[in-house]
């Protein structure tokens, strides 16, 4: 069993994270474009759960993504996303690191 690596970025610089790339997803997720009507949000999290930054997504032809700014303090972080279309509710998570630089 391989364990993947999460990837590391320098503090305070601005990341552009995809939903796609997500690696966690939840039970009721299946990998589709998201289309019209739907409402992206980003946020940025310790492992606790404490928000540190939140963004809105933009549309691509296949994606969404938000550019971010990395925490300054240095350590492991989630990216999660939640996407709404109409009532539908879906999450997805995944790990970083922040490095001192």
């Amino acid at each position: 069993m391989t364990i993947a690596t999460p990837p590391t970025y320098n503090a305070g610089t601005t990341v552009r994270f995809w939903v796609m790339d997500l690696k966690k997803l939840g039970t009721d997720a299946t990998p589709a474009p998201v289309t019209t009507g739907a409402t992206v949000a980003f946020a940025i999290a310790t492992l606790n759960g404490e928000t540190v930054d939140t963004g809105t997504g933009t549309a691509t032809t296949d994606d969404w993504y938000c550019d971010m700014n990395v925490p300054d303090d240095p350590g492991p972080y989630l990216i999660k996303v939640t996407i709404t279309v109409d009532a539908v509710v879906w999450k997805g998570s995944d790990r970083f690191d922040v490095s001192a630089f």
